[in-house]
């Protein structure tokens, strides 16, 4: 079984989406937009990037789409919720450690998609 090619619904890449979601969510709360901006921006980014990822050929079904999407605006929400609602902060090292997973991941997804042909 390949962890990498897309599933109905779950997949390897539903890790990634909820990390970007995450990240995401903290990058306009860097960035100081309000709470419904921040929520706003995220959703059409994550929107986007599945169009992007459309427009690239690579073919999902509707239901994975979606899930996609769902995924990475939980991601959002954690970010939301501690830095919005709890005002609390993650340490550096942490986001760090989770960003450099998130790209890792992609990385390897990304390698093991374009080695078996995947779309």
């Amino acid at each position: 079984m390949d962890i990498w090619k897309h599933g109905s619904f779950l997949d390897a890449w539903s890790l990634v989406h909820v990390l970007s979601g995450f990240f995401l969510g903290l990058l306009c709360y860097s960035l100081g937009l309000s709470l419904v901006l921040s929520v706003a921006c995220t959703l059409i980014a994550l929107i986007l990037w599945e169009v992007y990822e459309w427009m690239l050929g690579i073919l999902e079904t509707p239901a994975n789409v979606a899930t996609d999407i769902v995924l990475g605006m939980m991601g959002a929400g954690v970010a939301v919720y501690l830095y919005f609602i709890l005002e609390k902060s993650v340490p550096g090292e942490i986001l760090l450690l989770l960003f450099s997973f998130m790209i890792l991941l992609s990385l390897w997804g990304f390698l093991d998609q374009y080695k078996n042909g995947y779309r």
